[in-house]
């Protein structure tokens, strides 16, 4: 009987994932088996070494393709016309600048105000 791919739930060709589940077991042997120093030693060290083999399987080429696709956020998805390129792909494009501040009325009202406290009418 032949196993599909997808139905194989780990790689355990990948030494990193050996390395993973070995410090799994080595943690679950100090919390049966061991007491006192020996315990805490074995835990520490084999969260360590869980720690280390989950950041070597985070740096694989499989992990870092699907990185170069996926959008980082739901926002960068759901935006129209969003261009959501990856870090290593090409830079977004600058956003425009800044357009005016105030409108135009706003405008009209501020050169009011100059013009009347320029006159000499603004009370103290």
């Amino acid at each position: 009987m032949r196993i599909r791919r997808s139905v194989r739930a780990v790689n355990l060709h990948n030494g990193w994932v050996r390395a993973l589940l070995c410090s799994a077991v080595a943690f679950v042997v100090a919390i049966g088996l061991l007491d006192g120093a020996a315990q805490g030693s074995v835990i520490m060290i084999s969260i360590v070494a869980a720690l280390f083999a989950a950041t070597q399987l985070l740096d694989s080429d499989e992990v870092r393709r699907i990185e170069q696709v996926a959008p980082s956020t739901f926002n960068e998805t759901t935006k129209p016309g969003s261009g959501y390129i990856s870090s290593t792909g090409t830079r977004r494009p600058d956003p425009p600048p800044v357009g005016p501040v105030n409108t135009p009325r706003q405008d009209e009202i501020d050169a009011l105000n100059r013009a009347w406290r320029a006159s000499g009418n603004e009370s103290p």
